[in-house]
């Protein structure tokens, strides 16, 4: 922001690109998520790159390339990204995991389409569909948990996820406004 002109300051290297988050990545670099796809903007260099193109995406170049979601850090410092595509997740020692629906996989995903990502306190991980209701990873078991969130068998969309400080879990949805579930509800 430029006070003096009282405007906002257009970062050139990013100009053009539609940009749905923001994530801090260290002190010079965020993590952006656009319809483009996920880059990578270093401020001090004022340079732009895809992720993508990266030799370490895990065969993720399709889910990174297309629009990105959400990105958020968990508790163990790995970096998780929602796409149409499913989840990819970054660990510190440069692993990469690549989260998609498989109706023939026991504990995969319910939905491929990532909306929404929350890492709660307890160090569970909530993902929000497109149309697979929420998602919790379980980390012990490698695998997800389904929970919809309708009574039919079309999901609302999720369009965002909070767990609160007394375990209430609540949804954003698109078409049932906000919802909620008390820890024990539902196995929440």
């Amino acid at each position: 922001y430029e006070q003096k002109k009282n405007q906002w300051r257009a970062i050139e290297a990013v100009n053009g690109y539609s940009i749905r988050e923001i994530f801090v990545l260290d002190a010079s670099t965020l993590l952006l998520g656009s319809e483009a796809g996920l880059l990578r903007y270093e401020e001090a260099r004022d340079r732009i790159s895809h992720v993508a193109s990266d030799a370490n995406t895990c065969g993720a170049q399709q889910a990174l390339s297309n629009s990105i979601q959400a990105i958020k850090r968990d508790h163990n410092g790995q970096i998780w990204i929602g796409t149409p595509y499913g989840a990819v997740v970054f660990s510190d020692n440069n692993r990469c995991d690549w989260y998609q629906q498989d109706f023939n996989q026991t504990g995969a995903l319910s939905r491929s389409d990532i909306l929404a990502l929350f890492p709660d306190r307890d160090g569970v991980l909530w993902l929000g569909t497109f149309a697979g209701g929420v998602n919790k990873w379980n980390t012990r078991a490698g695998s997800w948990q389904h929970h919809l969130v309708a009574s039919d068998t079309q999901s609302s969309p999720v369009l965002s996820v909070l767990r609160d400080r007394q375990q209430t879990l609540w949804l954003g949805t698109s078409d049932k406004g906000l919802l909620r579930q008390r820890k024990g509800e539902m196995g929440v």
